[in-house]
């Protein structure tokens, strides 16, 4: 009998340390998706960044180019100023992995490089 009672907490304890090493390794692979979702997330930021960072720049160059030609680019100087401080919080954010925080950023920032186009434009065109 008390080999058998013996036998019995033997089993149990082998059926909870394989219980642990299996929750051990599930967590291990929830880590493991978790790791390669945000690095894929970081890449595809990474790509809009980069592309959004260009395009702050070539419009800044627009506007001072304009500016040199005596067009008033208040306008569109000011969009194109938020459009890089955007862009700036942007990298802010993915510095610290706050992803849910640079798209929104970004798609502001786009959305004012865009408004500064406009804004350069319509100055141009009245000049």
């Amino acid at each position: 009998m008390l080999a058998e009672t013996i036998k019995e907490v033997e089993d149990e304890l082998q059926r909870i340390i394989q219980g642990q090493a299996e929750a051990k390794e599930a967590e291990h692979e929830r880590g493991r998706q978790k790791l390669e979702e945000d690095s894929a997330k970081a890449e595809v930021f990474r790509s809009m960044s980069e592309d959004l960072y260009g395009q702050v720049l070539a419009v800044q160059e627009e506007v001072d180019m304009a500016k040199c030609e005596g067009t008033n680019v208040t306008k569109a100087k000011g969009r194109i100023d938020r459009a890089d401080s955007l862009y700036k919080e942007a990298q802010a954010s993915f510095d610290k992995k706050e992803f849910a925080m640079i798209k929104p950023k970004i798609t502001a920032s786009q959305n004012m490089v865009d408004k500064a186009r406009e804004a350069l434009s319509e100055a141009q065109n009245a000049g």
